[in-house]
């Protein structure tokens, strides 16, 4: 379940002295508590107190007693009670101690008072069974007082057990960015005092949505990767059931929606959930072939399906819709998840009867187009008209949702294509399969919906490949900015990655047309690069800064490091201002018209018909050739020559994502491998890229955050900068830590480049 992680650091602390077999024992012992019961422990330690973060710290030092004493006394009884009571002794030494004490009433970090929480409980009996306060916990974590974009994370963490690390990586976000945003939903909770108690039964109905909306988020944003698109030759790729999930984050928020439908049984909706991700999830293992391409769900073959969890979706959706029905028998709303439940029972009945009523299926999406209109659910009935009256009615019902929010959605522009093919209309459906593929990220699904277009006959011209890169950057960029006054979290990274990236498509169009247009966009387009690249890093200081000053267990370090923290989320505002006031400019608007209009009707030059690979291909040889030069330089490990391993790292990585996307769309004469296998080589090259530029960017980090720590030591009495000049050292050395596995890194991307070739 991903919690054997938070032990690892325990393990660490246990005696030396102890047999082997001993220490294994109670090792294997610890692993089973905290993966049983680890949401109900952190519940119950923090439900007095309201601090997430000091339960989680004091059922850390639980986890090491249990390692230094388990293997000499013997495991207890109720590994999970003697747990709970270690830990709650924990936690009223650190209430009792002065630090604490001070450091409750510190101001919080929108500078009102922290409230002082209430001392935890006092009894330290073991219990015989740890009550259950994972309900009240999940509340928690939805409150409105939490932000959104933490509330999943939050859930993830305290009720599951997975660290911060894991959950970064599920939701595509730097793992420093995850911790903070964790780290605020905590501090929040601890300073609003947020009460660990059930909703009654008139909040509960307003509540509820929230908690079931984070479930079902992360099981939205993992279900692309959990038929084993990122990891081929695993259980996914070869249908072995149940295992077919593995370790994924779908599997864990399949837990935590179990844990919901066990908790909550008198609630349809929450039933209709776990219904939901059970009977999508059945079909994980069946989603991708043996040679890891994608299968459409009616072409997937039903013995590779999960049957265990279908009979477990069908059981909590026929409890669901017991509860539905009144004392008189009459039929109550049914809710969204229930009705996508039934949706997805429709299709995995096929597994029983052979065959799909099609009928049905109208008819449950038009019911749930009547409960919740969104995008997708529109989308998925036209798509279902199609199949029973065929595609022309179909493409009138797409034609008729009038969501702005449809041009830009992929799955409305992969069944719009689907439908013109059908009708015949190929031209039309050329151009919405190359929408489509513009806007899919995933590379299995590209994939899949490039050997779809292939099948018309269509192909990709270097312009057909740049102009839709073109399109979609400049897309993203626009969506990015337009969160970064509304201090959206990651808005000011995204938008900087997004012009790198619209730049290095530009850098082609100009070595390869010697376009004027294409040259005039780039000096605006390095203003906002240079301006949201000093914001960016503001805020990376400052972000680090306040999670030091906010966990160091050094109060005379918290004192030095206080004024300093103030100073760096000053200038991190002062620099957001700066973004924000270009972006409400003249200029700015004068700017973006320019290069969306370039990316509309680029200037195609007298090669636009060339191939896409002749002209992206010796980009990619270019940018291989100066990472390695820039490597051989940075052996020194001189700064400048690092931050030019890079810049060399970066463009390598976009030109490889460039090869790739043309691989998947166009044939290519040479050797007889799959236009699939040859994408995922470049695929590997950019991902080996992107890890070395990951490790030298947070190493730059580190470096700026020591000497603008260095640099405010400076202005302070002798003691305090002691202190700060020993932090500026740990992180120094924490910056050189980062570079211990970098020569490996450089291999890595020096083999992917032989593979290619």
């Amino acid at each position: 379940m991903g919690v054997a992680g938070l032990t690892d650091s325990a393990n660490g602390g246990a005696a030396s002295g102890s047999s082997g077999a001993a220490q294994a024992s109670a090792r294997r012992a610890l692993d089973a508590a905290v993966h049983e019961s680890y949401g109900r422990m952190l519940a119950v330690l923090a439900a007095g107190t309201r601090d997430i973060a000091l339960a989680e710290d004091c059922l850390q030092d639980a986890f090491e007693r249990a390692l230094r004493s388990w293997p000499a006394d013997g495991v207890p009884d109720n590994p999970a009670g003697w747990l709970v009571v270690t830990a709650r002794r924990r936690m009223l030494d650190r209430f009792r101690s002065a630090e604490h004490r001070n450091s409750s009433l510190e101001a919080g970090a929108d500078g009102e008072p922290r409230r002082e929480p209430a001392a935890p409980e006092r009894n330290t009996s073991e219990p015989d069974e740890i009550p259950d306060r994972r309900l009240a916990l999940l509340f928690v974590c939805a409150h409105p007082a939490i932000d959104p974009t933490a509330r999943t994370p939050l859930m993830l963490q305290t009720v599951l057990g997975l660290d911060a690390e894991r959950i970064a990586r599920a939701f595509a976000v730097p793992a420093p960015t995850m911790a903070q945003r964790l780290v605020r939903a905590k501090r929040r909770i601890k300073e609003t005092g947020i009460p660990f108690s059930e909703p009654n039964t008139d909040a509960l109905a307003e509540r509820l949505p929230a908690v079931l909306e984070a479930i079902y988020g992360a099981y939205a944003i993992d279900w692309p990767l959990v038929a084993g698109t990122t990891e081929r030759g695993g259980a996914a790729a070869n249908g072995s059931g149940p295992g077919a999930l593995g370790d994924s984050l779908s599997a864990e928020v399949l837990a935590l929606a179990e844990i919901a439908a066990q908790l909550l049984p008198r609630e349809p909706e929450v039933l209709g959930l776990a219904a939901l991700l059970c009977l999508s999830l059945a079909r994980a293992s069946a989603r991708l072939d043996d040679r890891g391409r994608f299968v459409p769900i009616d072409e997937q073959d039903v013995d590779r399906w999960d049957a265990s969890l279908i009979a477990r979706g069908e059981r909590h959706l026929l409890t669901a819709s017991r509860l539905v029905i009144d004392d008189r028998g009459q039929l109550r709303t049914v809710g969204r998840f229930q009705l996508e439940a039934a949706i997805q029972s429709a299709h995995d009945d096929r597994a029983r009867t052979g065959r799909v009523d099609r009928r049905t299926l109208v008819t449950l999406h038009r019911a749930l187009v009547a409960v919740a209109p969104t995008l997708g659910a529109r989308v998925a009935l036209a798509a279902s008209i199609a199949e029973v009256d065929g595609p022309d009615p179909g493409l009138v019902e797409l034609d008729a949702i009038d969501d702005p929010g449809v041009a830009r959605f992929q799955p409305a522009w992969a069944t719009r294509a689907h439908l013109l093919a059908a009708a015949s209309r190929r031209d039309e459906a050329d151009a919405a399969y190359q929408r489509a593929i513009d806007l899919t990220v995933d590379p299995v699904l590209r994939a899949h919906l490039e050997r779809r277009r292939s099948e018309l006959g269509g192909g990709s011209t270097c312009m057909d490949v740049l102009a839709g890169a073109l399109r979609l950057a400049v897309e993203e960029l626009g969506e990015h900015a337009a969160g970064i006054p509304a201090n959206a979290p990651d808005a000011l990274h995204q938008a900087r990655t997004r012009v790198r990236i619209v730049r290095s498509i530009l850098s082609v169009y100009r070595s390869v047309f010697d376009s004027e247009a294409a040259r005039a966009l780039r000096p605006p387009l390095e203003a906002l690069g240079t301006v949201l690249g000093q914001a960016r890093d503001a805020e990376v200081r400052a972000e680090a800064l306040r999670e030091r000053w906010e966990t160091s267990p050094d109060p005379e370090l918290c004192l030095a490091l206080g004024g300093l923290v103030t100073e760096a989320e000053r200038r991190a505002e002062e620099c957001r201002m700066l973004v924000v006031g270009y972006l409400g400019s003249s200029r700015a608007d004068e700017d973006v018209r320019l290069v969306r209009a370039f990316a509309e009707h680029p200037e195609p030059g007298p090669d636009a018909g060339r191939g896409a690979l002749d002209v992206v291909a010796p980009a990619l040889t270019t940018a291989a050739g100066k990472v390695a030069t820039a490597a051989h330089r940075a052996k020194g490990r001189d700064l400048d020559e690092l931050h030019a391993l890079r810049k060399a790292a970066r463009r390598l990585r976009y030109a490889a994502e460039a090869v790739e996307g043309v691989r998947r769309t166009r044939p290519e004469n040479g050797p007889h491998r799959s236009r699939a296998e040859a994408a995922d080589e470049f695929a590997a090259l950019a991902r080996a890229a992107e890890a070395v530029q990951d490790v030298l960017g947070e190493h730059r980090d580190d470096i700026l955050l020591a000497r603008q720590v260095e640099a405010w030591s400076e202005g302070v009495d002798a003691p305090a900068a002691a202190r700060l000049a020993g932090l500026a050292r740990d992180i120094r050395h924490e910056a050189e830590q980062r570079l211990a596995g970098l020569d490996a890194l450089v291999d890595a991307v020096a083999r992917a480049v032989r593979a290619v070739n």
